[in-house]
């Protein structure tokens, strides 16, 4: 049973030769990206940095999956957010976020942007997902990171309103929890057929 077939076993909830192991979220460190030479921010930026990262965890760890995206701004990014560099141990890059303020208040109506898959970062992590299926094959899961509605939400306006809203005007939440789920939707079709 190879990396792939194990982890699919269990998703079908069928039996492994042994259990997988894996990183749902990012696995990417600063001793990996040393080994393989691919550093951050080019691995939030950059489709072959990107897949070089994530190949790591299957080359250096050993993990039977790989994932890509390693930050949750590409959603967010394609509607108007700015992307904030990350600070990690020591001064590093780190993980990047949102800057703030966020580009919409609670009184705006988003609107999901035909070309969604097309801004931001997104071209470049369903080029790292083509670039991973091509190196891996069969052989290894690619886990294709999506986020969810409300904390999209929570990036398009802000955590701290968003969560106020959910109490005092939990009508104006609707509108942000749809574009949301559209371009989750959207990016994890992009992702299965990349």
């Amino acid at each position: 049973m190879n990396a792939k077939e194990r982890v699919m076993a269990v998703i079908n909830h069928q039996k492994p030769d042994r259990m997988p192991c894996l990183g749902a979220n990012s696995t990417v460190t600063y001793e990996q990206m040393e080994k393989v030479q691919a550093f951050w921010p080019e691995g939030h930026e950059n489709a072959e940095t990107m897949a070089k990262q994530a190949m790591a965890a299957y080359t250096v760890l050993g993990f039977d999956a790989v994932r890509v995206p390693f930050s949750q701004t590409f959603e967010a990014e394609a509607f108007g957010c700015k992307v904030k560099p990350g600070r990690g141990v020591d001064g590093n890059e780190g993980i990047p976020g949102i800057e703030h303020p966020p580009p919409y208040t609670l009184d705006d109506v988003p609107v999901f942007p035909d070309d969604f898959l097309s801004r931001g970062k997104i071209p470049e992590l369903l080029k790292a997902v083509r670039i991973l299926k091509g190196e891996l094959g069969d052989e290894v899961a690619i886990i294709g990171g999506i986020i969810g509605p409300f904390t999209i939400a929570g990036s398009l306006i802000d955590t701290v309103p968003l969560l106020k809203a959910t109490f005092k005007t939990p009508e104006k939440i609707p509108p942000f929890l749809d574009v949301a789920e559209q371009a989750g939707t959207a990016l994890a079709n992009a992702l299965i057929e990349a």
